[in-house]
């Protein structure tokens, strides 16, 4: 019984938890956006993390053939994939990837059309965390080169390329060069409410197991009298 209601338990506080986390991280999305706050490459190298949906904006060029197809991501009943794609500063000391937006599946194989403008650009959006996509088939090594991939790991990217990257996807503006179908979620699909809603459940199941094995163990001794 103290294993079956230690993993119900230790289940409800680990969604309890994340509830935590993600009202924390809802909470700096909505303090950024209201302030309009902008990071520049210069301030964002010394502590990126805190730059976590800031705008931002740069100089640069994307690099030819380093791109990620994010496989499986579903917009409006179309299947396609999100574009990542691999940027470099026009100082060449910050190197980050971009969140280009959607494309159609039908579209991935138009190689030419993936890479973003040949000569300098300026990219422009709001720093993110990288997708997540929860449940991670393959390595991450396996899933840093680039082509259609079922995740990205930005630590995996920075490893094969042997070079830091920064560790937020800049999330580009819709209007920017090279971006495509750009469609910005304002809430989290699975949001701090259904993380407390699932604490609560396995709460409860904990509550009913231990109902339910003491009922049945009382009986038990009943029919041993």
């Amino acid at each position: 019984m103290l294993c079956g209601t230690a993993v119900l338990a230790g289940l409800s506080l680990w969604q309890w938890s994340r509830s935590g986390e993600k009202q924390r991280l809802i909470d700096e999305r909505v303090a950024a956006e209201a302030h309009g706050q902008f990071a520049t490459p210069e301030s964002i190298r010394a502590d990126p993390g805190r730059f976590r949906y800031w705008q931002f904006d740069a100089d640069g060029r994307y690099l030819a053939g380093a791109n990620w197809l994010i496989d499986n991501q579903v917009r409006d009943g179309r299947l396609g994939y999100s574009v990542l794609s691999l940027f470099r500063t026009s100082d060449s000391e910050l190197a980050l990837i971009v969140d280009r937006g959607w494309i159609p599946a039908d579209a991935a194989g138009v190689a030419d059309g993936l890479d973003g403008p040949g000569a300098s650009s300026r990219i422009r959006g709001r720093l993110v965390d990288a997708p997540d996509v929860g449940l991670r088939l393959g390595s991450a090594a396996e899933m840093a080169v680039p082509g259609i991939v079922q995740y990205l790991d930005i630590d995996a990217v920075s490893a094969r390329l042997g070079r830091p990257l920064l560790p937020l996807v800049l999330e580009l503006d819709a209007d920017a060069p090279g971006a495509f179908e750009r469609r910005r979620v304002s809430a989290d699909p699975f949001g701090p409410d259904k993380h407390r809603a699932y604490s609560v459940q396995w709460a409860l199941l904990a509550v009913v197991y231990v109902i339910v094995f003491t009922l049945a163990r009382c009986a038990r001794r009943g029919e041993g009298k």
